[in-house]
């Protein structure tokens, strides 16, 4: 870009060309079943509260919500009260990537009965986290490691929308649709 904008202004006659470096395509990392319920089982044993909300049923809950969603996770925990009518997630267009489209998810009833209990505190968000984005990350980390999946970037929030997508897949659904 510097070469083409020299060129562009004169400053140079001739810019060098250079090959654009190949980029080995990588397979997304999406959890199987079987992950999909160690990472339950970890998220239901994590200690402590987020507010006034049991930490074993908070993440349970966000879990379920990313994972029937596919949402990303900045997009669910922008959503507030208001989105949420059981059993279904409202999640407004300014929550999501690019801000244009709404997009209305329905939640199991096992998902939807944590969501009840983790709407219960006097905030706007409907999934309130009192603390920074490092520390709920710092906490996946701890539950990732507990449920034996490792800690790195490939089994971050990230990693539930694309098992979302996926699963969706398998079955025959689209997950672009």
């Amino acid at each position: 870009a510097l070469w083409n904008l020299a060129q562009a202004r004169g400053l140079v006659r001739l810019r060098p060309m250079v090959a654009p470096e190949r980029i080995p395509e990588r397979i997304p990392r999406a959890f199987t079943q079987e992950e999909l319920g160690r990472l339950w089982t970890s998220c239901g044993q994590v200690r402590g509260w987020v507010g006034p909300v049991p930490a074993g049923a908070w993440f349970q809950a966000l879990l379920g919500v990313l994972f029937y969603s596919g949402e990303r996770i900045t997009a669910i925990l922008r959503v507030d009260k208001t989105g949420w009518s059981r059993p279904w997630l409202a999640v407004p267009a300014e929550a999501r990537k690019g801000a244009r489209k709404p997009a209305t998810y329905q939640m199991p009833d096992h998902v939807a009965a944590l969501v009840d209990q983790v709407s219960r505190h006097d905030d706007a968000a409907l999934f309130l986290w009192p603390a920074s984005d490092t520390a709920l990350r710092e906490r996946w980390k701890v539950i990732t490691r507990r449920a034996g999946l490792g800690d790195g970037p490939e089994v971050q929030f990230h990693a539930l929308r694309r098992s979302f997508a996926s699963h969706l897949q398998a079955a025959g659904g689209s997950a672009q649709k």
